[in-house]
């Protein structure tokens, strides 16, 4: 005899379904595998973005010194005569920076010089395409040695360079290149943000050979 109430409906042929905890596991299993499919997702391309940010050096308003060498840096003096007014000819001699400034695209990462020519004259002249910012409100901060920083105005060339800027007084910045004396240039290159580089020389600028 069984209990009225009690009774079970069954199928033919067997025992009673009960689906209630098989579309519990089944739901467990579908959940448990979009959590895991987004977290490699999410993984994924958080390492790509860090590879990217680490390939790609970003620039702020107070970007540091630029210490990592540049294949076509110099600790030497190069010499060149140049063309002046009357058909005369005048010496010009640069040293390239230890480091390169960094430039959007599409332009390549370049070295820059600092130049010095016999009249008197010093300029910073960037190794490739790109531009230095310069004339009103732009100025350069040098460090000659170990001593203080001190400003000295950018001037656009008279022939309108983009890669070239003037600096203004030349005379301290050229008593220390024939003294042979190292040089922390900070300047903007493009990017409107500071950049620094070094210029080392071996030896002291000659331009009277």
């Amino acid at each position: 005899m069984v209990a009225a109430g009690s009774m079970q409906t069954a199928p033919a042929g067997g025992a009673p379904h009960n689906w209630k905890p098989g579309l519990i596991l089944l739901g467990s299993l579908a959940a448990t595998t979009v959590i895991v499919i987004l977290t490699m997702s999410y993984l994924a391309h958080n390492g790509a973005a860090r590879v990217r940010s680490e390939a790609i050096p970003v620039p702020t308003d107070a970007m540091p010194p630029i210490t990592q060498p540049s294949a076509l840096s110099s600790s030497q003096w190069s010499y060149s005569a140049v063309k002046i007014a009357g058909g005369q000819t005048e010496r010009v001699g640069c040293i390239r920076s230890q480091g390169e400034v960094f430039l959007e695209e599409p332009y390549d990462d370049a070295p820059a010089s600092l130049c010095f020519t016999a009249n008197g004259a010093a300029f910073l002249k960037l190794d490739g395409d790109g531009r230095i910012l310069s004339g009103q409100g732009y100025a350069a901060k040098v460090e000659i040695g170990n001593g203080q920083t001190k400003s000295f105005a950018l001037q656009l060339p008279e022939n309108e360079s983009l890669q070239t800027a003037y600096l203004s007084p030349a005379s301290p910045l050229l008593a220390a290149a024939r003294a042979g004396t190292r040089m922390t240039v900070t300047a903007e290159f493009g990017l409107d943000v500071e950049q620094t580089l070094t210029f080392a020389p071996e030896h002291p600028l000659n331009l009277t050979n």
